[in-house]
């Protein structure tokens, strides 16, 4: 009976070690996240800050996936600083900006492509210092260029229109997800 005892205390002991032993090295960390659905709620694009150390900026991971099938389409690792999703209104083009920053911008566009599957996406990352430079060429002969997101929005389903501030003025970009040239990559 004493054995029975003992051997039931020893296993407890042994399970315990075990789950111990399986969760070192993990860590609760504080975190944040933001969703932004598309219209027709079939796809969701968060940003989710990470804080690891109390004295960094968090790490701000950016993705988008199916809601039905959770398939990744889109993931990006920066800092927090400004981020924005803009779904179009027939949930087929996403746009998602960036500024991790005062000197780097980021945007890219997704694109639902017109064929059978219904999570084939791409992806074009636009390059807005070069589309604003066919704007304003004497801007970015400046020592230093500051570089800001004012707005984001789609006209009609095809064209984004971005409102961004190069050294303090105001341009009004429009990229197309579907064009090529003119900054898309």
């Amino acid at each position: 009976m004493q054995l029975q005892g003992v051997i039931k205390a020893l296993l407890t002991l042994v399970t315990a070690v075990s789950c111990a032993s399986a969760t070192s090295g993990q860590e609760m960390i504080q975190s944040s996240a933001i969703l932004v659905s598309s219209p027709d709620a079939k796809y969701e694009a968060f940003w989710v800050d990470l804080t690891t150390t109390q004295h960094s900026l968090p790490r701000r991971l950016i993705f988008v996936v199916d809601a039905l099938s959770n398939e990744l389409l889109f993931t990006h690792s920066t800092f927090q600083r400004r981020t924005g999703v803009v779904w179009n209104n027939s949930s087929t083009a996403c746009a998602i900006f960036d500024a991790p920053d005062n000197a780097n911008v980021y945007l890219w566009i997704l694109t639902k492509e017109k064929s059978t599957s219904p999570t084939s996406w791409s992806v074009k990352q636009i390059d807005l210092e070069k589309m604003a430079t066919q704007i304003v060429p004497d801007v970015f002969l400046e020592k230093t260029v500051r570089t800001g997101i004012e707005k984001v929005s789609w006209e009609g389903e095809e064209t984004l229109d971005v409102q961004v501030l190069v050294n303090g003025r105001s341009l009004s970009i429009k990229a197309s997800p579907r064009e090529r040239g003119n900054g898309v990559r």
